[in-house]
């Protein structure tokens, strides 16, 4: 290659940029750096306003959700309330099956005793 071809060569046949010229004055270089510096200022505007509607959303839905959990959660907790002396009924009476007690110790529960039945309420003392 001589030096008559590398002269006469575009930068898209060389694929490297075409040097700045020197008859670029200090204002033109001015208005293109602030012209660059707004324009990544835009779009870091944009992804960051994209990005806090993004996490925006997503923290209204795991609001949504942890409240209807919460909601749940209270719901069975109540119920377990109200089943529990049920339960504990149930307990009293199959005691003395072996395959019930199994599925007791299986599962870490025990049978909390109940006042006899059969013994005389307490008398009211005067």
């Amino acid at each position: 290659m001589s030096t008559e071809n590398v002269n006469n060569q575009t930068p898209a046949d060389t694929g490297s940029l075409p040097a700045p010229s020197a008859t670029m004055n200090a204002s033109k270089a001015i208005w293109q750096l602030r012209v660059l510096v707004c324009g990544l200022g835009l779009i870091l505007f944009v992804v960051s306003g994209t990005l806090s509607v993004f996490v925006w959303k997503q923290d209204r839905n795991v609001s949504a959700e942890t409240n209807a959990r919460n909601t749940q959660i209270a719901q069975m907790q109540s119920n377990g309330q109200r089943f529990a002396p049920l339960l504990n009924e149930l307990a009293q009476l199959t005691r003395d099956d072996q395959a019930v007690a199994a599925v007791f110790q299986r599962y870490n529960l025990s049978i909390t005793a109940r006042p006899d039945a059969t013994a005389p309420p307490a008398s009211p003392t005067p």
